[in-house]
């Protein structure tokens, strides 16, 4: 099963549309983290539906995090989203072995998308997902198509022919 989870609080914007343009032709599901309450790291509500979101994506053998850039970095629904898996007390093995795509639209100063890059591949290597890269453009969508998306899609089917 593969989730895609749009970090975007525009349900139907380029960072959306990219994601779609990757996934093409799968069958996929999709949570907008927009439409859950989800607490800062280190706060406690009622409402929090945090651990909500992280059950869904538990049932998922591949995830796919799209998020435009905003002020040189990923959005701040991906942020706490990252943050609260911190919440979590050990790295559970319900997230072992999964696989991370990782998609941004906006702008692409090199030194920020290298350190989103990183950030990205810290946080799989700290929670066993095996991240598989990041395609990014601020390009129109029709030109990613085929140059950039290539790889990171091949990498998906190989993914799935093996299962």
């Amino acid at each position: 099963m593969i989730y895609l989870i749009n970090a975007s609080p525009n349900k139907n914007g380029n960072s959306v549309q990219l994601a779609r343009l990757f996934l093409k032709g799968r069958k996929y599901e999709t949570l907008d983290l927009v439409d859950f309450h989800i607490e800062q790291y280190g706060q406690k509500a009622e409402q929090d539906q945090f651990f909500q979101v992280y059950e869904k994506l538990t049932e998922a053998d591949v995830w796919v995090f799209t998020s435009p850039i905003y002020w040189w970095s990923f959005s701040g629904l991906l942020k706490t989203f990252l943050d609260r898996v911190a919440d979590i007390p050990y790295p559970p093995e319900a997230l072992r072995g999964k696989q991370l795509f990782f998609l941004l639209q906006g702008s692409q100063p090199s030194k920020e998308i290298e350190m989103l890059d990183y950030a990205m591949h810290r946080f799989c290597r700290n929670y066993g997902l095996k991240y598989q890269g990041l395609a990014v453009t601020n390009y129109e969508l029709q030109e990613i198509e085929g140059w950039e998306l290539a790889p990171l899609q091949q990498k998906l089917e190989k993914l799935l022919a093996d299962k």
